[in-house]
């Protein structure tokens, strides 16, 4: 059973700020320390000390790793009824300066915006202007209105920035200022965490993205900073200005298209749609009959898929291969105990004339990745070193040698020492006279001692691994096992070798599948074989491949192929059996549009959710906004009618037809009058205007078939 849940939103998953404003402004401080020393005979002695400090603010460009948008940049889709939105990974990145406004009134309002342009508004190619930010700061044209940035160090004058330059009807059109279109009511802090130190600052667009085209319009989004434009928020305009310049932090584009097209619903619905009745395991499908080739049928149902293999001789046959993800529960183990070469790996089937190169491939795909890392060769060679040199003084040290050490720890433990050391000295002077007895009876003893190469020989017959067990762990066998471990679980293992055809895992389509220990067995014993030369080395690599094996006989996993993956980064994916959380392991991103979630138990069911920083904000396809409560106890349910059906504000009534543009003012109080305990504007605060525009995450849920 596949379905699709819609607008989920619960109040343990999100949690909404109003503002993360920090201790200290962005700006330039002075610090100043008075006191006054008494003394009986000259009276008060004043002092003082005065020290100047600068807390720096953001600089001119942000790290897009600290950044998720929406609509994802470069997309295309029906996003007309959402307000673009972006977040950054610092709760209290908006509020980090202060604007300098009349009343004090810039301690409530953030220093950044986001500004929409359509692809008719924006000047040239709409890419930001680049420069210094000398040359930012200064022009020759009378008609340019340029801010003033306070704070900026001298020696950042050369630092590179990103601005751009619209008219002043643009600014007073599509710009949100502090009264009508209410600036503050379109930022806040949000986290999915119950710890208030962590989460995310988010700032909206107040602008939906109309489209006036039949083939969709282009619009791009500037986050824009509002320092030193505090006259023009105000509308305090100097006489003589045509244009004003703004400091661009980021900006991103979309398309949006009056049809379907790539919001994470439609994708999500494609994907169920593709999954639904047919097989979601990983395995090549039938495209054509195979009646009377039975074993072909078979192979293909196993996760196998036929290809060309060329024979060191020459010749070119068909030979088998499947990857570490079978979709098959328990994959029969090899008869192949141990190889130390790749051509030992091959599985030759004599009834069909056939080779399996499964195992040969997972072999010399180890052993090619092991000599590419010089680090990997270099630990692996020196562990194993260490361990042949701690086995050969454990096993080969001279007996004598050792009855003489044990007899300097018993003097030197027990308590009567001293004693002790005057007998052993004793001892000593007369074993000198009898060293010729002494000698001879070395000699006897050594004739009858078993050779210590045939003692060693027969532990290796017998795998006998109990003395290295009680070896301490090294750095290099550290580094050795993060090396196996890490590449074991497919971080770097690439995509052709675990999805050999993309047939098998099609676009817009998941598959699931089990993972094969026999095919990470041979990989680590490919990477293990490097630098092997005697038959002792095959021995100590043994304990190698012990201790550097993960468990995988039991994993599961699954693999999502989808514009989704490219779209939302940050993708939610969960499994779940009877007793919840399935060890699902974090999300791997393949390639642009392939993830990869190991579980570590068998699910039942897996989820796929619209990730929170991507939880969109604006109306419902009909145009209107689901209200719901703000009571703590009830905040984030849907408000329901005396019919017991949920309340909805047309909110098309306050949206601008020419250019999209929100008014929010107005909006709001049509929200107040449908909401049971909202009582007046002095109330309503930015959190409670975001929640009423959130619109909560889809998921898709996907039932596991055995």
């Amino acid at each position: 059973m596949y379905k699709l849940r819609t607008r989920i939103l619960t109040s343990d998953e999100v949690h909404l700020y109003d503002q993360r404003r920090p201790r200290l402004y962005a700006g330039k401080y002075q610090l100043t320390a008075e006191q006054d020393v008494r003394y009986h005979t000259t009276g008060n002695i004043p002092a003082s000390a005065t020290q100047f400090f600068h807390v720096k603010g953001s600089p001119f460009s942000l790290d897009q790793n600290e950044i998720r948008i929406h609509p994802p940049n470069n997309s295309k889709g029906k996003f007309g009824n959402i307000l673009p939105h972006l977040t950054i990974t610092r709760p209290g990145m908006l509020w980090q300066k202060k604007l300098n406004l009349r009343d004090n009134a810039g301690e409530n309002l953030p220093w950044l915006a986001l500004l929409m342009l359509r692809e008719s508004e924006w000047p040239g190619d709409g890419k930001p202007l680049k420069g210094t930010v000398n040359q930012f700061q200064h022009s020759s044209d009378p008609t340019l209105y340029i801010p003033q940035l306070e704070d900026v160090l001298p020696e950042e004058a050369d630092t590179l920035c990103q601005y751009i330059e619209i008219t002043v009807q643009q600014f007073q059109e599509l710009m949100p200022d502090i009264q009508s279109r209410g600036l503050r009511y379109f930022v806040g802090a949000r986290t999915n965490q119950t710890d208030e130190s962590q989460g995310m600052s988010v700032i909206t667009a107040h602008r939906f993205p109309l489209v006036d085209q039949d083939d969709g319009n282009q619009f791009r989004v500037y986050l824009v900073s509002l320092e030193g434009l505090e006259p023009c928020l105000e509308n305090n305009w100097p006489s003589g200005i045509v244009k004003v310049r703004m400091l661009c932090l980021y900006h991103w584009s979309f398309t949006s298209f009056p049809s379907n097209g790539e919001s994470f619903h439609e994708l999500m619905e494609q994907l169920l749609q593709h999954t639904s009745g047919n097989d979601t395991w990983l395995r090549y499908p039938q495209l054509m009959p195979t009646s009377g080739v039975e074993h072909i049928k078979n192979r293909l149902n196993d996760g196998y898929v036929p290809l060309v293999y060329h024979t060191r001789s020459g010749e070119e046959t068909l030979a088998w291969y499947r990857g570490p993800f079978v979709p098959v529960s328990n994959p029969p183990e090899p008869d192949i105990i141990s190889s130390y070469t790749s051509q030992e790996a091959m599985v030759y089937d004599g009834e069909y004339g056939t080779f399996d190169l499964s195992y040969a491939v997972a072999f010399e795909l180890g052993r090619l990745m092991a000599l590419a890392d010089t680090q990997f060769t270099v630990n692996l060679m020196k562990w194993r070193k260490n361990l042949t040199s701690l086995f050969a003084k454990h096993y080969l040290t001279d007996d004598d040698d050792t009855i003489i050490s044990d007899r300097f720890e018993d003097i030197f433990f027990n308590p009567e020492w001293a004693n002790n050391v005057q007998k052993a000295l004793k001892y000593n002077t007369e074993q000198t006279v009898l060293t010729q007895k002494r000698v001879a009876w070395r000699r006897e003893r050594r004739r009858h001692r078993p050779n210590p190469i045939k003692v060693i020989e027969r532990i290796m017959d017998r795998r006998d691994l109990s003395y290295f067990n009680t070896l301490r762990s090294s750095e290099e066998q550290k580094k050795v096992t993060d090396w196996i471990r890490e590449a074991a679980e497919h971080v770097d293992i690439p995509l052709s070798h675990m999805v050999p055809m993309d047939q098998m895992l099609p676009t817009e389509h998941m598959r699931v599948f089990r993972i094969d220990s026999s095919w990470i067995r041979f990989f680590i014993e490919g990477a293990t074989s490097i630098g092997v030369q005697t038959k002792f080395d095959v021995f100590v690599n043994q304990r190698i491949r012990n201790v550097a094996t993960p468990g995988t006989k039991h994993l599961f996993g699954m693999l999502l192929r989808s514009a989704l993956v490219s779209g939302w980064p940050a993708l939610q994916i969960k499994g779940y059996n009877d007793h919840g959380d399935a060890g699902t392991e974090n999300p791997l991103r393949l390639q642009e549009q392939v993830m990869l979630t190991i579980f570590r138990e068998v699910p039942k069911r897996i989820t796929i959710t619209e990730p929170h920083e991507g939880l969109s904000y604006g109306m419902n396809d009909e145009g209107t906004i689901t209200v719901r409560h703000i009571e703590p106890g009830q905040i984030g349910d849907i408000v329901n009618d005396s019919t017991g059906q949920p309340v909805k504000v047309p909110i098309n009534n306050y949206i601008n037809p020419n250019n999209g543009v929100l008014k929010a003012n107005e909006c709001m109080s049509e929200l107040i009058l449908n909401i049971p305990e909202a009582t007046d504007d002095d109330q309503w605060m930015p959190t409670h205007f975001n929640l009423q525009l959130l619109n909560g995450a889809d998921q898709g849920v996907f039932e596991i078939q055995p």
